[in-house]
């Protein structure tokens, strides 16, 4: 299956990841190489212009509420409560 921008869309079975702006999109197509997995790049989701001023809290809490996991490089993220807050419990 496939998302329009040549991308695959993920299987019911994968596990998704939102691979935030500090790594690049690559990562997110490497990730989707990998049985049971899917790596959605925060552009490609929310458009590049978007993606580049969007607050981390807003996509933690989409992910935390699609039951996504998220890989960043943000060293600070867990040092904001609300961050951290967010990324484990997406709610």
């Amino acid at each position: 299956m496939n998302t329009g921008n040549g991308r695959p869309r993920p299987r019911k079975s994968d596990h998704v990841l939102l691979v935030d702006r500090r790594l690049a999109p690559e990562v997110a197509y490497e990730i989707c190489k990998m049985d049971g997995l899917h790596g959605i790049p925060l552009r490609d989701h929310y458009g590049d212009e978007t993606a580049q001023g969007l607050e981390d809290i807003t996509f933690l809490t989409e992910a935390g509420q699609r039951g996504w996991g998220v890989l960043t490089q943000n060293p600070r993220m867990w040092q904001v409560p609300q961050e951290r807050f967010r990324g484990r419990a997406g709610r």
